[in-house]
């Protein structure tokens, strides 16, 4: 449950803040609400979301580790020293293949920034939850 918990307050956290790149939607719940409403709002998700991934991360440790893959002895250095460019790897090719497609549906145009914090948490929690999958769906090709 704390497991759920942490990433519903990251996705909270993630995407208050993900939705200050949303331009035209941000301007709109600006001029309904006001700046100061908008600014309240805005901390207060934010600090939701933080809660919820300190109370959910502390229950999470406080009931165990919940051991999402277990390499061989021999290969977890290997496994340790892969995991952040395989992570990085992931990410940038969600946020390449949401850039083309937000391209192609004429969304955005190309000299238009993306941010990439967003799809390197999409990329952790696919990794979190998929990641086993991946690799063994990668390794029969070997």
């Amino acid at each position: 449950m704390g497991l759920l918990v942490m990433i519903l307050g990251l996705v909270l956290f993630l995407g208050i803040h993900t939705f200050t790149t949303q331009r035209d939607l941000r301007a709109r719940v600006v001029a309904s609400m006001g700046e100061g409403g908008y600014k309240i709002g805005y901390t207060v998700v934010s600090v939701a979301g933080l809660a919820l991934v300190t109370w959910g991360f502390a229950h999470y440790r406080a009931n165990g580790w919940i051991d999402v893959w277990n390499p061989p002895t021999a290969f977890k250095h290997i496994t340790v020293a892969l995991m952040l460019p395989a992570v990085i790897l992931l990410s940038s090719l969600v946020g390449a293949a949401v850039g083309i497609l937000l391209i192609w549906l004429a969304k955005h145009g190309r000299h238009v920034p993306i941010p990439f914090g967003p799809y390197l948490a999409a990329a952790g929690i696919i990794a979190l939850f998929w990641g086993d999958a991946i690799n063994r769906a990668y390794l029969q090709h070997f």
